[in-house]
């Protein structure tokens, strides 16, 4: 990236060497009429970053002569996010109260240090889940109901399996969540005051009676949909 005034132009690489003579020099100033100047190395840098932007700080350029106390010249570069921005630009920081004499500034606007918020993986999977399931149960239903002319609960995919989880589930629930009637424990009291034990669970459940009756009757839905 370049980014110049009047009589300076500076050259920056995020990545490699601005000058081939000299390894890891990574930001270049060239006056006018005069030879190029190191202002930081790559593998001198510091970093800092904060929500929406990044500040790299490169050390170790060439050293000043005769002013800002011969020190080593140094460059910071404040990257901030650009949602628009596809291709990095460099811009000069304004400075005029001439703090930055002694180590310039400068901003790139790039998308690179934007915060990415999406989708978490368990999110993701969720709705694969949810998306695959609605969409078994929406063709399946379809396809019984058109092609295979079903009608009442003929209509639900899989029935007998679904039924059989149902079946399942319930007994499930009754023997964690009813055990004093499944596992003899604190029956109703029997002659003499000694409790009563069930051995085992009837399985008798209203719903499969409904699910019988609608069984028996395959144009239930069709009488409902009548005018």
């Amino acid at each position: 990236m370049v980014a110049h005034n009047e009589e300076t132009k500076y050259n920056f690489k995020f990545c490699g060497n601005v000058m081939e003579s000299r390894p890891n020099v990574t930001f270049v100033q060239t006056n006018k009429n005069s030879k190029p100047i190191s202002l930081g190395l790559s593998n001198r840098t510091v970093v800092k970053s904060e929500g929406y932007w990044t500040m790299l700080t490169f050390l170790g350029g060439d050293n000043f002569i005769n002013e800002c106390g011969n020190e080593s010249r140094k460059a910071h570069v404040l990257i901030i996010c650009d949602h628009k921005k596809k291709t990095p630009s460099m811009s000069i920081m304004n400075d005029d109260l001439g703090t930055m004499n002694c180590s310039p500034s400068f901003i790139v606007r790039h998308r690179v240090v934007c915060e990415q918020k999406g989708l978490g993986g368990w999110t993701i999977f969720f709705i694969i889940v949810m998306v695959t399931v609605g969409g078994y149960f929406i063709f399946g239903f379809m396809y019984l109901r058109l092609v295979k002319g079903a009608k009442g609960v003929e209509q639900i995919p899989n029935r007998t399996f679904w039924f059989r989880v149902g079946n399942m589930m319930a007994d499930g629930c009754g023997a964690v969540f009813r055990c004093d009637r499944y596992c003899g424990v604190g029956g109703e009291a029997g002659v003499g005051g000694a409790p009563t034990t069930s051995s085992s669970y009837s399985g008798y459940s209203p719903i499969e009676d409904r699910l019988v009756q609608d069984l028996q009757e395959p144009d239930r839905d069709s009488a409902l949909l009548s005018p």
